[in-house]
């Protein structure tokens, strides 16, 4: 037989061969694409579902009155008593720009100013998906999450300034 003629068969066996084996692969990857995957991962259901709700302020804060306020709702809502978010926009609005108003210069930055702003957001959203759906949805859960987790992040930034003015620095 003809050497050429054997090795274009034997080249067109391989290469059918190939292309047979790269379908195989797409049919496996579309169908495994296709299983549905959840919307959170395990490491944000475990960050979700202990939040961290700080009760105890810095002792030079005690005359902070807003902030106390604050803290009570956060109280209540992390509580499960979300009845404080009926009816509550004007309340909502005067305790958040009173907060920023009212400020205590020894923590008046930017970096808590605008953790202040996210908390008041997360307050409004949690007053309208409670409005919307009477706390019985997953939204209102994770909106919750997040709030009580903003507010811990406020804590927290309130403390590490606190921290920083009360270092003294000397060259």
């Amino acid at each position: 037989m003809n050497y050429k003629f054997i090795t274009r068969v034997l080249f067109c066996l391989y290469f059918l061969i190939g292309v047979q084996s790269c379908n195989e692969t797409i049919k496996k990857n579309t169908i495994s694409s296709n299983k549905q995957t959840p919307s959170i991962t395990n490491t944000e259901t475990a960050e979700l579902a202990d939040p961290i709700v700080i009760k105890d302020i810095d002792y030079s804060l005690a005359e902070w009155i807003e902030f106390k306020e604050l803290n009570v709702l956060i109280t209540n809502i992390s509580n499960g008593k979300n009845e404080v978010l009926i009816d509550s926009k004007e309340t909502l609005r005067d305790l958040f720009s009173a907060l920023v108003v009212k400020i205590p210069e020894t923590i008046n930055s930017s970096s808590i100013i605008a953790r202040i702003r996210v908390l008041e957001t997360l307050a409004y959203k949690l007053n309208v998906e409670y409005g919307n759906n009477q706390n019985n949805s997953i939204e209102f859960e994770l909106t919750k999450k997040s709030f009580e987790k903003a507010y811990s992040n406020l804590i927290f930034q309130i403390t590490k300034t606190l921290e920083k003015k009360s270092q003294f620095i000397s060259k």
